[in-house]
This record gives structure tokens, sequence and C-alpha cells, in this order.
């Protein structure tokens, strides 16, 4: 009887399957894979609008887990290579019922891809299920990092994003979104170069995952060059339209569905690697290309302003250099402190927010907080950098940032207001690649 028990917990399964039920959506955490077996599962949740594909916005055979964000950043979940069943995924914002953050059919053949924004320490709930009409199965699901891709060639950051919109609705998406303090757009192709590292970096030129999908250019019926049909085409930035790689036999303006003023990436096998086509805004598309033009900044404020200090100022704090932790080339720089007061820098992971004793301002850090106060790392007001050496942060025990991390800094200072004490400058707050 106790051997028999014994046998029966060994063998029982330690890979997550999911939940039938929303309700008690699995816990996990990680990025995977995560194993799911909705073979026998019913539909508990409900249709949405951004589910909608080829005509049914439904999801079946659904199975829940609940998944905690190690860190604040974009995330893709996906199902491609790594399962036979016809998926329909989706992620929620929380609990049962609330707001749809993304929702995919097909993006990889039969299976399916979505990207998310989190916040770290947040949960959020992922719905795995088939297409209606499709039987359920068993299989995997990862989530990856889906921070943007540098081009060292022109500095830009690029990132594909899945889904089924209309060009405009992929506009507007593209344009909401930021990076490194730059709000992204529907990319734009200057040249050979970055064609083919839009194909060959971002893209995979043997599956062809870039294909249908939006990027920047539309043809405008205004200007004094339109004809049909290549006459006025455009990009979105404004930038002249100097190179083109269209599909052979394109553009024609020959759709079913309408006039064809909008561009897309194709891939197909008559073609080696991606090309452009004209289309209409309401056929079938698989997701958009999106573009970011940093401005040399690294990192993102928070935790701010700062309380200000005796120079009638509130002190701040800005990177430069690169995101990228392999390079090692991230540099810190305080502004506005006190003319001729010292100060020095720190560092930790988890971001905090309360007036500690002694202190007029506010530190936006907590927990294992690394300090830069050896003497050739410290500053002199009103301004002054550090390059931070990312192979060894000072936390205890000193550690090498790794790609996927996120690191948030803030710098200490001496402050007389009114009274000799300190103060602090706003957070910033790094997302290495």
């Amino acid at each position: 009887m106790h051997r028999l028990f014994a046998l029966i917990v060994l063998a029982a399964p330690t890979l997550s399957q999911g939940n039938d039920s929303c309700a008690s959506a699995q816990p996990i955490t990680g990025l995977g894979p995560h194993m799911f077996d909705n073979s026998a599962a019913t539909t508990d949740g409900q249709p949405d609008a951004l589910c909608d594909a080829f005509g049914t916005q439904q999801i079946e055979n659904d199975v829940w887990f609940s998944w905690t964000s190690a860190t604040t950043g974009s995330f893709r979940l996906r199902t491609c290579g790594t399962t036979t069943v016809d998926t329909k995924i989706a992620v929620y914002d929380g609990a049962c019922g609330a707001p749809v953050l993304a929702c995919n059919d097909d993006t990889c053949g039969l299976q399916s891809e979505v990207v998310f924004d989190t916040v770290q320490g947040s949960s959020y709930l992922i719905r795995v299920g088939t297409f209606p009409g499709a039987a359920g199965g068993t299989g995997d699901f990862n989530i990856v990092s889906d921070a943007p891709i540098l081009n060292p060639a022109n500095g830009h950051y690029y990132r594909a994003v899945p889904g089924d919109r209309t060009w405009d609705e992929s506009r507007l998406a593209a344009a909401a979104s930021v990076w490194m303090g730059a709000n992204g757009h529907l990319v734009t192709v200057n040249d050979q170069s970055e064609h083919d590292f839009l194909d060959t970096v971002l893209g995979d030129p043997t599956t062809g995952n870039l294909n249908r999908h939006w990027i920047g250019g539309f043809q405008d019926l205004t200007d004094p060059g339109y004809s049909e049909p290549g006459g006025g085409w455009k990009w979105i930035t404004g930038e002249p339209m100097s190179f083109t790689v269209w599909w052979p036999g394109e553009p024609n303006n020959a759709g079913s569905f309408g006039a064809e003023d909008l561009m897309e990436l194709l891939h197909g096998p008559n073609v080696p690697g991606l090309a452009w086509n004209d289309v209409a805004d309401f056929e079938h598309n698989e997701g958009y290309v999106v573009e970011f033009e940093p401005s040399g900044n690294v990192g993102t404020s928070y935790c701010g302003p700062a309380i200000p200090n005796s120079s009638g100022q509130a002190a701040t704090i800005v990177g430069s250099g690169s995101p990228i932790a392999s390079l090692n080339n991230l540099v810190v720089t305080a502004n506005l402190i006190p003319a001729g007061q010292f100060g020095y820098f720190l560092v930790g992971q988890t971001q905090g927010f309360f007036n500690p004793p002694g202190s007029q301002g506010l530190i936006c850090l907590t927990g294992n907080i690394g300090r830069y106060n050896a003497v050739a790392d410290i500053i002199q007001g009103p301004t002054g950098n550090l390059s931070v050496d990312l192979t060894a942060l000072p936390v205890n025990p000193p550690q090498a940032v790794q790609a996927g991390e996120t690191w948030n800094f803030q710098c200490w200072f001496r402050d007389n207001n009114p009274n000799l004490t300190s103060n602090f400058t706003d957070g910033l707050s790094v997302m290495f690649l």
C-alpha cells in the first residue's frame, strides 16, 4: 500500500499544465518552458474583440495560468515550435474579467505568439486554448524577453509585434510604445543594410516570421506625384523613399479588398528574403514592425521629481552610453546638486520610496543597495559622472549585470537646506539587453 502510494507520487508530473478554471489559474514563475494540457479542457473564458481572428472572437478548450513577472519590461509569450495544437492564446491584466492585453491565433503556422508589457511583481493571467473547432492537446509555451533589438549601423532599435491589426491600428500602437525615452513608429527602411537587418537579425529568413507585417509606407493620394500603382509612396516619418525593394510585380493596386494604399512585408518561396507589397487596410495581417530612434539617453526616470535642495532645484540623474550589458558602457550623471557639496551614487534592483532618517530627500531604492563611495567615485556638485563597471556592481556580494535584468540608480549628496544634512536625486531605471 505504502509502496504503491510512493510510486504514484514519483510518477506524478512535475511540470505546469494549467487549470480549466480562470478562478483557479495555476501559479507559475520564470520564463519556461511551461507545459500545458488542454486535451480535456472546457471553455471557461469569454470572447473578446481583441481576439477576433477569421470571424471568431472566442478561445476554446482553454487552460489558465497566473504568471508573476520578475522584472518590468516587455515579454513575448509563444507556442511556436513547441506544440502541434492549433493554439489561440491571450494575456490578461490581473484577475479574471480584467482587460485583454494581447491575443493571437496564427503567428507561426497554426501556433501563436503575443507581446505584452509587465510591471515587476505584478501577476498576469495566461489563457492557452485552441481556435474554435480545433482539438486540444499538449505542448509547451515559453515567455521570453522582448527588448527591442539594436541595429549598430544606425543606433536604432526594432521590435516585431505579432497580432491581427489594421495598418492604422498598428500605426497608433507603434506611436504609443516607448523604448529608452523614445516613442516608436512603424519602421521605415532607408537602405539595403537596414532592410537586411530586418530580414536576417530581427526576422528569420528560414521561417519568414515577418511575413505580412505592416511597415510605415503609405500612398499619399494628395501628393502631386500620385498615380497608380507606383506614384506618391511615402514614409510616415516624412523621410524620402529613396530606396525600395518591392516584391516582383508590386505595387499593382490589384487586390480584392479595395485600393491598396499601404505597405507590408512579404516572404515567400519564390523570392529570397523579404520584399514589400502594397495592400488594403482590411486584408488579413500578422503583425507590425516598430522602430525606435533614441536620443542617446539610457534608462527611464522614476520616483521624481526629487525634493528641491539648497540650490532651489530638484536634482536629477540621467544615463548615457548603452544598455547592452556585454558592452559595459554605461555612464550615470547627477545634475543640479548644490555647488561644492559631495555625493556618491547608489545602485540596487529593488525600487523604493521613503524618507530615511537624517535626510531631507527621498531614497528610491530598498533592499540590497550598493554604494559607490570609494574616493575615486566621489563627485562634487553641481554635476558629477560615474562610469559604471557592469561586471561588478557593489552590492553584497558584488554582481555582474546580466541581459534581461533591470537595475536602478540614484545619487546621494550633502545638502544645507536649511541645516547640514543630505538629499537625493530622482531615480534612474535601466533594463539591460
